[in-house]
């Protein structure tokens, strides 16, 4: 589908039009000339010295002792992608498991983690779904919104709260760090392809001096491709042949304002509503005819005050969403109604040039309204406590302590230690630190509504403790003007994972719904796990002429987990095991352009109900030539 997307992009405010071609798809950019890093003052070491959020203590990705990458905005426009899933697909240690295109539906998951462990933020708030985390994808920002995405890996938890066991992924907008132009901009797009394919982009960005507010929209539908349904032999009712249609709809506004020299505040509010084909999402089964329905409401707002040495920040959300799941027109569809409402505030010291304390609390409420799963809230609160020391002007420490308390799973204390070692053009660097992860609505209480439920379907366990994990690494970086390359080894022992297990309904104790002497599948913390791995990563500027340049980037990660039990489990070891990712770009006068290349392996899987398998290896290819022959020069 999308490689015969055809893309037409109007650009009212722009001084430039520069067009593309992307997967086969013709498209007009706003980005001005072509853009590659090291055709600006940025060269790709000073990118590497951004300021990241690693913890709640600001500090460069060379300092912060941790394993980051960090795309910025000009990076991702050059990259051939169309959603923040695609994009991620080019991190190392990150493995994608992706349900439809242009970003339906993804499963994240960091260093072999399972997509529930990994902690999605949005200009310094968690997004994170209540109901399940198949959702924490749905990110209400297009990507031309985005001004950096800094993925942080390996345990994160005592600065950023729960389920950070494989690490974090903080997007922020532009309007969040106050990175657009004075004056006004606007861009819009439409755009048509294949299977019926509809696509429609607007934004408007107004800056003044103190003031910014921008307003966005972007629309995604599309039919979907025609297959043959295998159903149709088990269900006289079902068609014989379905189509993967969806359709996605996001509209946003934000606006950042500079009240004076100490204060500013900062407000977004987003509404994104998607409806899609979820055959085969969730399940193998040949009755399995499933459309799903979401939508969610989210707000947020930033305060920061900085004065001298002393900086102080308050953030809050209030996330509203619903979810219709219809797994067979022949049974009652699923109804879920979430909210999520959250509020953190952090102060920062920086008590000399070598020595940063930064202490904070945060505090919310999850609920769950639902016709399967009953009525239920957790209450949660969490404080922390952050010290980072510069030791002889070349070592960095950070040492880090939190204690969470929620209703889900009680009190777990969280300590955490970073160090780095910068000598030259080398950095040397280690951490360890623990994390935990409570289970969410769908694991907790999945068919507690449903009487007399039959045999062989989920069924949630309110008893569940919190998986705990410690993770370790050792890794280091080499920096020069025109490369960077590292590498990183790590270990995660995991305790008390959760996992569904084939359960005689005699021995569950805690639902009231069941059959005697039947079985379902029944949520336990049933295994503990260790998974280790390597990471590698090398970008280079192998031309830098004056009308050509060329830039390349590798990446390499292997992944291998061992769980105590007999077989392992699908959700716990479900991750590849070899992901290589590789990428050229180049620009040639007012031309540029970008290839990119993944190749994973990973253990086959087959569901004969359905006809279907998962091959042990596949390769995905991308790519994107774009043209600026009006700039500003």
């Amino acid at each position: 589908m999308k490689k015969l997307a055809l893309i037409f992009i109007l650009f009212l405010t722009s001084l430039s039009y520069p067009i593309g071609v992307y997967s086969n798809a013709l498209m007009v950019e706003p980005h001005g000339s072509a853009y590659l890093p090291g055709n600006d003052p940025d060269t790709i070491k000073n990118l590497q010295a951004v300021t990241v959020t690693a913890s709640r203590i600001e500090s460069t990705a060379q300092e912060s002792g941790r394993s980051v990458t960090v795309l910025q905005a000009k990076e991702i426009a050059q990259l051939p992608v169309e959603s923040v899933d695609e994009l991620l697909r080019m991190v190392a240690g990150v493995n994608i498991n992706s349900r439809n295109s242009f970003g339906v539906q993804s499963d994240i998951g960091l260093r072999g983690s399972t997509f529930s462990q990994v902690v999605i933020m949005l200009d310094n708030m968690r997004i994170n779904n209540p109901l399940t985390a198949h959702y924490n994808c749905n990110i209400p920002v297009s990507l031309s919104e985005i001004a950096q995405i800094e993925v942080v890996r390996g345990a994160a938890g005592t600065s950023f709260g729960p389920d950070a066991v494989g690490g974090i992924i903080h997007i922020k907008t532009k309007t969040f760090l106050n990175s657009h132009e004075q004056g006004i901009s606007s861009s819009g797009a439409i755009g048509g392809g294949e299977y019926g394919l509809r696509l429609a982009d607007a934004s408007i960005v107004f800056r003044g001096k103190k003031l910014t507010i921008s307003l966005g929209g972007k629309t995604t539908i599309a039919d979907g491709q025609e297959y043959e349904n295998p159903n149709a032999e088990t269900i006289i009712t079902a068609d014989s042949t379905y189509r993967n249609f969806f359709g996605m709809h996001q509209y946003s506004a934000a606006m950042s304002w500079e009240i004076n020299s100490n204060w500013r505040l900062y407000g977004r509010g987003g509404y994104d509503r998607r409806n899609y084909a979820a055959k085969y999402f969730y399940t193998s089964s040949a009755y399995d005819e499933s459309v799903e329905d979401i939508f969610s409401y989210w707000s947020q707002f930033s305060l920061f005050r900085i004065k001298r040495n002393h900086k102080t920040e308050i953030n809050g959300s209030l996330t509203q969403g619903g979810d219709t799941f219809l797994f067979n027109p022949l049974f009652d569809a699923n109804v879920h109604h979430t909210m999520v409402a959250g509020v953190d505030a952090n102060h920062t010291i920086s008590v000399n040039g070598t020595l940063k304390v930064a202490f904070g609390a945060q505090a919310g409420i999850r609920t769950i309204q639902s016709t399967d799963r009953g009525d239920h809230s957790d209450r949660y609160t969490g404080i922390y406590g952050i010290v980072s020391k510069r030791f002889f002007k070349k070592i960095n420490a950070t040492l880090s302590s939190r204690v969470d308390y929620d209703e889900n799973f009680g009190v777990e204390y969280l300590p955490h230690l970073s160090i780095n070692w910068h000598t030259g053009n080398f950095i040397l660097r280690g951490s360890a630190g623990k994390a935990v992860r409570g289970a969410d609505f769908t694991e907790r209480y999945v068919s507690f509504a449903i009487p007399s439920l039959s045999p062989g379907r989920n069924i949630g366990n309110p008893d569940l403790i919190a998986e705990k994990a410690w993770s370790f690494e050792l890794g280091t970086d080499y920096e020069s003007a025109k490369s960077t390359s590292g590498v990183t080894l790590f270990h995660r022992a995991s305790a008390d994972l959760i996992d569904y297990t084939y359960t005689l309904s005699d021995h569950i104790s805690n639902a009231e719904n069941l059959i005697a002497g039947e079985h379902y599948y029944y949520t336990r913390n049933v295994a503990n796990a260790t998974t280790t791995g390597i990471e590698a990563h090398t970008r280079r500027q192998i031309i830098n002429k004056k009308n050509y340049k060329v830039n390349i980037r590798i990446n390499y990660t292997r992944l291998h987990t061992t769980t105590d039990d007999n077989e392992p489990s699908k959700y716990i070891a479900n991750h590849p095991k070899h992901i290589v990712n590789a990428g050229v770009t180049g620009a040639w006068k007012y031309f540029s352009g970008n290839i990119s290349g993944s190749f994973i392996t990973r253990n086959a899987e087959a569901a004969a109900s359905v006809n279907g398998d998962i091959k042990p290896s596949y390769f995905l290819l991308h790519s994107r030539i774009q043209t600026s022959p009006f700039t500003e020069k």
